[in-house]
């Protein structure tokens, strides 16, 4: 299967990032800012890109769409944090780019707040792809608005825990800030790992869910297995990525920064890959519905995978289930 060849590709490579994250035993004294102004131009030059890579599907899909269909669904509010979320990774780069050349010296309030607030998107980005995922896995509503008000709940104590962090080191001036950075770090690493588990849960519950589905529509996605194996590398590669990401708070909290080699682990396997992974499944070339086929709904601003409204029906010894990539319901 797709989820077991994924699983494999990416097992070997979190054991070379694990040992990269193992090797470091004390912080890196930054004698020569060559290398880390290379670090930066180079994360400038990827997340300048993932942002033209969020934002240009964005555009064309507003563009392609008809006057009933220009409104925000799940595809464009992705593509949207993603797109906000790069652009403010960009801008921390930039700022320490700045620092490292010696051309400037930020606000050290700005840099930490420019590093933060795009941790913040990142999370609140994936919580509603789990969010998304729970819903398709569940068929009842009571079981998808439940799975809703978590992601909510989850998410209003993640700001609230940031917005606390940030008022106890810039305007209460509590003398052990270190601690401070150092809890909320560790809390962010015990997120991190609670989404990792949300992913396996309901992720590998979706693909099972579609992996057995035998009577699909001729015009679905489906039929040829593209969003089964889809949702299996999506599942597999953000467990790896998203453990990584917690165990790394958990080693070096909020000094992670300050070592060269494992800085840029850091940020390409916990932040790049999904991003990308991300694009990959919700980016596809807008207008490309078949437009042969007689329902309104396929052709309306659609993509080719993960459509606004696209929907199959199978039945079972009790009921007919009409399954929809943004939509799971009973009929």
């Amino acid at each position: 299967m797709a989820t077991a060849s994924a699983v494999g590709v990416v097992g070997g490579v979190a054991t070379a990032a694990t040992a990269t994250v193992l090797a470091p035993l004390g912080k890196e004294v930054r004698n020569d800012e060559t290398k880390w102004l290379v670090r930066d131009f180079m994360f400038m030059t990827v997340y300048l890109l993932l942002t033209i890579g969020a934002v240009v599907p964005l555009v064309l899909a507003f563009r392609r769409s008809t006057v009933y269909d220009r409104r925000w669904n799940i595809q464009k509010i992705f593509l949207s944090f993603i797109g906000v979320q790069t652009t403010l990774r960009f801008v921390y780069f930039l700022l320490s780019a700045l620092r490292a050349g010696g051309w400037a010296e930020p606000n050290p309030v700005a840099v930490n707040v420019m590093g933060s607030l795009p941790a913040l998107l990142f999370f609140s980005t994936f919580t509603m792809l789990t969010y998304v995922w729970a819903s398709l896995s569940h068929f009842a509503g009571s079981s998808r608005n439940y799975v809703g008000l978590v992601v909510v709940v989850v998410n209003v104590v993640y700001y609230l825990t940031a917005g606390v962090t940030y008022t106890l080191l810039y305007v209460s001036g509590v003398p052990n800030k270190t601690l401070v950075e150092d809890v909320f770090a560790y809390l962010v690493g015990g997120y991190s790992i609670a989404l990792a588990v949300a992913f396996v849960i309901y992720g590998y519950r979706l693909h099972y869910i579609f992996w057995n589905m035998r009577n699909l529509s001729a015009r679905s996605g489906l039929r040829q297995g593209s969003v089964v194996t889809k949702v299996g590398w999506v599942t597999s590669v953000c467990l790896i990525c998203f453990t990584f990401r917690g165990v790394c708070l958990f080693i070096y909290a909020n000094d992670i920064s300050q070592y060269f080699a494992v800085s840029i682990t850091y940020f390409i396997l916990s932040e790049q890959i999904p991003s990308v992974l991300m694009l990959y499944v919700y980016s596809a070339y807008p207008g490309t519905a078949d437009s042969s086929a007689g329902n309104s709904d396929s052709n309306q601003g659609s993509y080719r995978t993960f459509s606004p409204r696209p929907s199959i029906s199978y039945t079972t010894p009790t009921r007919t289930t009409v399954v929809g990539v943004y939509q799971a319901v009973d009929g």
